[in-house]
């Protein structure tokens, strides 16, 4: 995200730790040579995902983290400001498969979730502080695995 000497980097680690890595910006030096590019971790926050995060998405509005037992995580991405939870998805024999992969629509109202169960669901995160993120659609098992989403 961002652009020009503040371009970030997010990152989920395997404790569930989002991270945000920033880019230093440019300096010249003494003898007018660029020196290398420097990053460094700005900020961080625990998910309270065990096991991490299985998938990233972002806009401007919304940084989206999933992983184990379907749970979904919003922020706000430029400061890490956790926003919401999108609901555990409930898969036809009762359990919460991981969440595989998640894309939030350009104009952060729709968020779109894949399961390890081969379940695609959208979401209504269009005021996700001022009322219930709700499920819009829900496309159930899959013949095949679904690998890759992109809204």
């Amino acid at each position: 995200g961002g652009s020009g000497s503040n371009m970030a980097i997010y990152a989920v680690t395997d404790a569930g730790v989002l991270c945000m890595i920033l880019r230093e910006p440019k300096t010249i030096t003494e003898n007018n040579q660029i020196p290398e590019i420097l990053w460094r971790m700005d900020k961080w926050v625990d998910l309270k995902l065990k096991g991490g995060g299985y998938c990233l998405s972002m806009t401007e509005e919304y940084l989206c983290i999933g992983g184990k037992k379907g749970k979904v995580r919003l922020f706000k991405p430029e400061v890490l400001e956790f926003v919401g939870n999108i609901p555990a998805f409930k898969s036809r024999d009762g359990g919460n498969p991981d969440a595989y992969g998640c894309a939030v629509a350009p104009d952060s109202k729709k968020v779109v979730t894949l399961y390890a169960d081969r379940s695609i669901v959208v979401w209504d995160t269009s005021d996700p502080k001022g009322k219930e993120i709700v499920s819009l659609r829900t496309l159930h098992s899959h013949d095949n695995a679904i690998t890759d989403i992109v809204h």
